[in-house]
C-alpha cells in the first residue's frame, strides 16, 4: 500500500473512531448529568421524582421519569375510632409520567450537546379523554437543547384545536376552540429569559372564554432556588357563564420584581384588573401590591430546600406523619436564620372602585425578635399597622348585610325576620357607635381608620385600646 493510501486509510479510521466515540462519550455524560439531576430533585422540587428507565444508544437515548403529586386523602375513606375521633387514611398520590426522547452529539439540524423532546405519557383513561380533544397529536411538547457550553434553550408548544366533542351520557356536546400555545426560553449560566403566548380558549362559544394570555420573565439565580428579576403576565379577558350566573374579568395584569442587595432580598408583586363583574355586581380599577423585605438570600434558599425535601419525603403518608409541628421542626433552623433579618410583609396598596366609591387599604407586619422562637412574644416581637378608607355608603351596606343575618328569637322561640326599617336602624346604630368610640373617622361621605400595634399596645386612630403589654 502506498504512503498516500495509508494516510487516507488512517484518516478514515480516525474519522470513524471520532464518529462513534464522540457521540458515545457525549451520551454517557448526558446520562450521568440526567441521573444526577433526578437524584438532586428533592432539594429543588416538592414532589417525588423517580427515573423509571434510561436506555442509552449511540446517537439517541430514551428515558422516562415519574412525578408523584399528593392530592390528600379520599374523604370517603375517613373513618371514626372508638373515641369518636376521625382516622385519616393515607394521602393519595397521582402519578405523572414524562417520556424523554434524547439525541446527543452534533446533528445536521444544529450543533449541541443534546436535545430533549419531552412529552406526557398518560394513563389509559386520561389518555382517552385527552385524545378526544387533541386526536393523535401531543397535547404539549417541551423541547430543550443543551449547548456544549452548558447553556440551554427550548420551546413549549401545544397545537391548536377546533373540535366538537359529541354527547356522552349525561354530558352534552361541547365545542372547543383552543388557539394553541407557544413558549420559548433560554438560559445561560444563571440567567433565564422566557416568554409564553396563548391566543385563547373558548368552550361552547361564550360559555367559557379566556385569552389572549402572555407571560414574560427575566430572572437571575443568586442562590440555589432563589431568583431575582422580573415576571409579567397579562390576561386580556376571562368570562364564564353557568347556573350560578355570569362572571367576567378584563385586563388582568400580574407583575413581580425581586432584587438582591448585599444578600438581602426585596420582592414585590402587583395584580391589577380593569373590571370584575359577577352578574350585576362589579368592581373596577383594582390594584393589589404586596411586598416582602429584609429577607436573607441564603436563609431563604435553605428554607426552600428544607421544605422541598420534607414535602417530597412525606408525600403519600398519613396526616399524622405530615402534621404542621413536624414540618415546623424540620424548618426551624432555616426559619430562625430568616427571622434574624427582622423581615417585613406589607400590603402596600389594596384598592378598588365599587358602585359606592373607592376603597383603599394598606398595612404591614414586621418581626422584631432575634430568631429564637422558644421565647416568642407577640408584644415584643411583632409590630403591625394598617390604614383603611372607604365610602360611608359601602360601610352602611356591609353593616346592613350583617344585621340582616342576625337571629332574634321571638316570644315563641322562633326566629323573627327583621324588617327593612329594623335592619337599617341596626346598621345605623352600629355605625354611630363606631364613630362615637373613635373607631372610625368621618370626612364628608368617607370614613377611615388607622390601626397600630407596637410594644404590646394597640391603638385605633391614636386612641389606646388594650394598652397593657402582652
Amino acid at each position: 500500500m502506498s504512503n498516500t493510501a495509508s494516510k487516507w486509510v488512517a484518516g478514515l479510521f480516525i474519522v470513524g473512531a471520532l464518529g462513534v466515540g464522540v457521540p458515545w462519550s457525549i451520551g454517557q455524560k448526558v446520562e450521568s448529568d440526567f441521573r444526577a439531576a433526578i437524584a438532586a430533585a428533592p432539594d429543588h422540587y416538592p414532589y417525588p421524582v423517580s427515573l423509571l428507565r434510561y436506555e442509552r444508544g449511540l446517537f439517541s437515548s430514551v428515558a422516562e421519569t415519574q412525578q408523584m403529586f399528593d392530592i390528600g386523602p379520599d374523604p370517603d375513606d375517613i373513618t371514626i375510632d372508638d373515641d369518636g375521633n376521625p382516622v385519616m387514611p393515607p394521602s393519595r398520590l397521582v402519578p405523572l409520567t414524562l417520556h424523554h426522547a434524547i439525541s446527543h452529539g452534533p446533528r445536521l439540524d444544529g450543533i449541541r450537546l443534546a436535545r430533549f423532546v419531552n412529552t406526557l405519557k398518560l394513563e389509559d383513561k386520561l389518555q382517552k379523554a385527552v385524545s378526544r380533544v387533541f386526536g393523535t397529536a401531543e397535547p404539549v411538547t417541551l423541547t430543550v437543547d443543551i449547548g456544549f457550553g452548558g447553556g440551554a434553550s427550548g420551546a413549549l408548544v401545544s397545537p391548536a384545536v377546533d373540535t366538537t366533542l359529541p354527547a356522552d351520557g349525561d354530558a352534552k356536546a361541547s365545542h372547543i376552540l383552543w388557539s394553541g400555545l407557544t413558549g420559548r426560553f433560554s438560559m445561560n449560566g444563571d440567567h433565564l429569559v422566557a416568554s409564553l403566548d396563548a391566543p385563547g380558549l373558548k368552550i361552547d362559544d361564550n360559555a367559557f372564554v379566556i385569552g389572549p394570555v402572555t407571560m414574560k420573565t427575566d430572572l437571575t439565580a443568586v442562590a440555589d432556588t432563589v431568583w431575582t428579576g422580573t415576571f409579567g403576565s397579562t390576561f386580556a379577558s376571562f368570562s364564564a357563564n353557568g347556573a350560578a350566573g355570569a362572571v367576567s374579568l378584563s385586563d388582568l395584569h400580574v407583575d413581580s420584581d425581586t432584587t438582591d442587595t448585599s444578600g438581602i432580598l426585596h420582592s414585590g408583586a402587583t395584580v391589577t384588573f380593569k373590571e370584575m363583574r359577577f352578574n350585576e355586581v362589579s368592581v373596577s380599577d383594582s390594584r393589589l401590591r404586596l411586598m416582602l423585605d429584609r429577607i436573607g438570600t441564603q436563609a431563604l434558599a435553605e428554607l426552600s430546600r428544607t421544605l422541598n425535601r420534607y414535602t417530597a419525603q412525606q408525600a403519600g403518608k398519613t396526616p399524622d406523619a405530615t402534621d404542621l409541628q413536624r414540618m415546623f421542626d424540620a424548618m426551624k433552623p432555616s426559619l430562625a436564620a430568616l427571622a434574624t433579618r427582622q423581615p417585613i410583609f406589607a400590603v402596600e396598596d389594596l384598592s378598588f372602585t365599587s358602585p359606592q366609591g373607592k376603597v383603599q387599604f394598606s398595612g404591614q407586619v414586621q418581626y422584631l425578635g432575634d430568631g429564637n422562637f422558644e421565647d416568642f412574644a407577640v408584644g415584643t416581637d411583632v409590630a403591625a399597622g394598617a390604614r383603611l378608607a372607604a365610602p360611608l355608603a359601602l360601610i352602611d351596606l356591609m353593616l346592613q348585610m350583617r344585621a340582616s343575618k342576625a337571629v332574634i328569637p321571638g316570644p315563641d322561640g322562633e326566629p323573627i325576620q327583621l324588617s327593612a326599617e329594623q335592619i337599617a336602624a341596626s346598621a345605623q346604630a352600629s355605625l354611630d357607635g363606631a364613630i362615637a368610640q373613635g373607631l372610625l373617622t368621618v370626612d364628608g361621605d368617607r370614613a377611615s381608620t388607622v390601626i397600630e400595634f407596637k410594644g404590646g399596645a394597640l391603638t385605633v386612630n391614636g386612641k389606646p385600646l388594650g394598652a397593657q403589654p402582652i
